[in-house]
């Protein structure tokens, strides 16, 4: 795991595919983001046990445990209760979305209908919406 700048958001971004993992973070560093990668549920859980992002990009299909599972547990937390999630996955069926909005995503985004900047702009909006709040 990534040391994490205090002064800088943080994005917990938990995804399987280290390629697309390493290419999203990579975007999100020079956007002046904390990135830390989990490589799945478990190693997302094990970080969120002792940190709270200011948002979470979350996976789906994953092995070991799914992004549903990890986004039930997290919701299940109230440290978690206003921290962003955003479902990026490669499911794209309305039961998919719908499911993860049920679980308390905060958006869905499916993998091969957004661009890098529209993930990014997603993000963004996300984390001005939470600073509007706070």
């Amino acid at each position: 795991m990534n040391t994490v700048d205090p002064k800088k958001r943080t994005i917990l971004i938990v995804e399987d595919d280290q390629f697309l993992s390493s290419i999203v973070a990579e975007h999100f560093m020079k956007e002046g983001y904390n990135v830390v990668p989990a490589q799945g549920g478990a190693e997302a859980l094990k970080f969120l046990a002792e940190n709270v992002p200011d948002i979470m990009l979350l996976d789906i299909l994953m092995p070991e445990m799914s992004g549903l599972e990890v986004l039930k547990k997290v919701r299940a937390d109230n440290r978690y209760k206003d921290m962003p999630i955003i479902v990026f996955s490669n499911l794209g069926q309305q039961s998919d979305i719908d499911e993860g909005k049920k679980l308390g995503a905060d958006d869905f985004l499916v993998k091969a209908q957004f661009t890098l900047k529209e993930v990014m702009d997603k993000v963004k909006t996300l984390l001005n919406k939470k600073r509007s709040q706070e």
